[in-house]
């Protein structure tokens, strides 16, 4: 297997293009929510990057990371962290090798693939249950729930009118934390359960 990643650096916004054919739109809500996570937790991944210029692309195969960066100054453009790049002036990135078709099949293919993963109910349940809320703001957790929640409770009517569900229990919360938190207890005992708003 090759290892397409050349190297890892803290790049400016400004060194880091959007791809032209970026298709995720991020609105926002989304927005929203990253800089939320940036507040609360800080950065902690990286983008990934490719080279255009074909000339500074071939020199980048062939010659160490560090010496071939101290002599580029050109612009890297971004396969992921296009959001990323608006909110933080500099952004951690891992600058690939990759030429243009490889890059667009990367683009296209890198949050789908992550989307195919199963959930598991009890772990996530539990993980919902231990995760501290935050006090002041907005708590990362809540908003995160929230908008995976929009997305199940659509997945799950679908769900529910081919389906008959033989006992329920409707549980009334005092607040949204609330219902979070009643959820995640549910859910860490193994309990399909979901929100309704």
């Amino acid at each position: 297997m090759r290892d397409r990643i050349r190297g890892f650096a803290r790049l400016p916004r400004e060194r880091l293009a959007a791809s032209e054919r970026n298709w995720r739109e991020h609105d926002e809500k989304q927005r929203s929510v990253l800089r939320a996570y940036l507040d609360s937790i800080g950065v902690a991944g990286a983008a990934v990057a490719w080279v255009a210029d074909d000339e500074a692309r071939a020199l980048l195969r062939e010659n160490p990371f560090e010496p071939w960066l101290a002599g580029y100054g050109g612009t890297f453009t971004l396969i992921d962290g296009h959001m990323r790049r608006e909110e933080i002036a500099v952004v951690p990135t891992l600058v690939t090798d990759l030429d243009k078709p490889e890059a667009d099949e990367l683009l296209l293919t890198f949050d789908p693939i992550g989307q195919l993963a199963k959930r598991n109910e009890t772990l996530l349940g539990e993980l919902i249950a231990s995760t501290p809320r935050r006090e002041g703001g907005v708590a990362l957790l809540d908003e995160l729930m929230k908008f995976t929640g929009r997305r199940e409770r659509r997945k799950g009517r679908r769900e529910e009118e081919r389906s008959v569900v033989g006992f329920v229990v409707l549980v009334e919360c005092d607040s949204e934390d609330h219902q979070l938190e009643v959820i995640g207890r549910l859910m860490g005992e193994g309990l399909r359960c979901r929100a309704l708003t």
